[in-house]
């Protein structure tokens, strides 16, 4: 009885240390792409609604590369096609921090980043 109540305890203790581990590393990795990632542009392409919240897509273009993210967010299906700013590591395109407060001004809309994205975030002159 008290080794299957340490094998248990030693796999509720090993999944702890799983998650912590896990969220440790999306929240180290948030704090880089914000510190050294560049400006793009990201558009919400579909917007699901899910047991535990929404999850939505976004497709950006990077280098000439086309890339889609999901991620939880606070959308509805009416924000389809529109655009926000993203922050993404060079090195990396594929981890993306989604600036949800930070929607592409109309004057930017119909033109592409650069190539190497922005490394401030544009505004209208």
């Amino acid at each position: 009885m008290l080794s299957q109540f340490d094998n248990r305890t030693k796999g509720l203790l090993f999944l702890l240390i799983f998650v912590v581990l896990g969220i440790s590393y999306q929240i180290l990795l948030q704090k880089q792409i914000g510190a050294e990632g560049v400006y793009i542009k990201g558009t919400v392409v579909n917007v699901e609604g899910r047991k535990n919240g929404i999850m939505i897509t976004l497709r950006y273009k990077f280098r000439n590369k086309f890339y889609e993210g999901r991620m939880g967010g606070q959308f509805g299906k009416q924000d389809i096609g529109k655009q926000f700013f993203v922050q993404i590591l060079p090195p990396n395109p594929a981890d993306i921090l989604l600036l949800d407060d930070k929607p592409v001004p109309e004057c930017l809309t119909f033109f592409d980043a650069p190539l190497e994205g922005w490394q401030e975030l544009p505004s209208c002159p």
